[in-house]
């Protein structure tokens, strides 16, 4: 990355876990914390990562961590009159039979298998669309092609 002299930095990592390795690492490196690189991430980390980091003041990991940012993929929100309205139609589908069938048109994931259960019944999927929303559309149109076998 230092030799393309490249100062922005997208990085999709695999959750929280990562986070700390690979910024002391491009803080070694120098590509981190010296106030020339800006490191963006994707919203895997969560809503509320850059809100909950604490680091010791002046610490590799606090200086490599000082600009940092996220990008979320959102569909809307609330007062948008379309985005209302799919709150609205998502919080409809928050019952027992709505759930049982879109679980059985998913793939099993073999790693997780309980992830998409956990995902479809926790508080928010059903409650602030604003982040599925954004794939939604997407979705209902590769199921729609999908069941005409196109």
């Amino acid at each position: 990355i230092k030799s393309t002299k490249f100062r922005y930095i997208f990085a999709i990592i695999g959750g929280r876990a990562h986070y700390a390795d690979l910024m002391l690492k491009a803080y070694e490196k120098g590509i981190a914390g010296d106030g020339k690189h800006n490191w963006i991430f994707g919203d895997n980390l969560g809503y509320t990562f850059t809100r909950e980091l604490v680091f010791t003041k002046n610490s590799a990991l606090y200086n490599a961590s000082s600009g940092i940012g996220m990008i979320a993929g959102v569909g809307g929100i609330s007062g948008m009159g379309s985005y209302d309205k799919l709150t609205e139609a998502m919080a409809d589908l928050n019952n027992d039979a709505d759930k049982n069938y879109l679980l059985s048109l998913l793939p099993e994931i073999k790693d997780d298998p309980e992830f998409l259960s956990n995902l479809i019944n926790g508080k928010e999927f059903f409650s602030e669309p604003a982040r599925a929303s954004t794939f939604l559309y997407d979705t209902v149109i590769l199921l729609g092609l999908s069941a005409c076998s196109i």
